[in-house]
């Protein structure tokens, strides 16, 4: 059990710190047929109004580079009309409008809504496919946790109490990229 627990903690620190180096070079994922269950199974339509699919959803953290200095790592995440939704890897410097158009340097995903809360589905290499939840507050989005796909009977995931991880606040801005997965 340790030992998982160890082999997990080091995969992670040293995705992380590869992920950081010689940002902004390269793409994050290049693959493009994925086999997402979330809108099928939901049967949900999309509802546009409680995201916004005109801008950006930004959030800004303070993380710790290779070396073990504090950086300003952005991310960002966008919506589109049709159930898609991208979420970039992290950016060394604050990402330009040619950044929030380029959807070839993040993951991709798909989601649902369902009252105030988004549940997105997508896949990571090193971990396979695996849901997301947030919650809308006002012109922000919330990360309040993640699961397995495969284990989502057992997750409960209370969005009143759970401790935000990450928030991402909406800018308006030039988006005119389509989603091509």
């Amino acid at each position: 059990m340790k030992l998982n627990i160890v082999f997990k903690l080091l995969f992670f620190t040293l995705f992380f710190n590869y992920s950081l180096y010689a940002q902004e070079c390269r793409g994050a994922s290049n693959r493009y047929k994925y086999k997402f269950k979330l809108l099928k199974e939901k049967k949900i339509s999309i509802d546009t109004s409680k995201v916004k699919i005109n801008g950006i959803y930004l959030s800004e953290c303070e993380e710790i580079d290779i070396d073990g200095k504090p950086i300003k790592v952005y991310y960002f995440c966008r919506f589109f009309n049709n159930g898609k939704m991208y979420s970039s890897s992290g950016y060394c410097s604050l990402p330009t409008e040619n950044d929030f158009n380029n959807l070839k340097y993040g993951f991709y995903r798909e989601y649902c809504i369902e009252d105030d809360k988004i549940i997105t589905e997508g896949y990571a290499p090193w971990c396979g496919y695996i849901l997301s939840y947030y919650k809308v507050v006002g012109d922000k989005i919330v990360s309040v946790g993640s699961s397995d796909r495969k284990f989502t009977k057992d997750v409960v995931i209370k969005y009143d109490v759970a401790p935000y991880i990450s928030e991402y606040k909406f800018y308006k801005c030039n988006v005119n990229s389509i989603p091509f997965w």
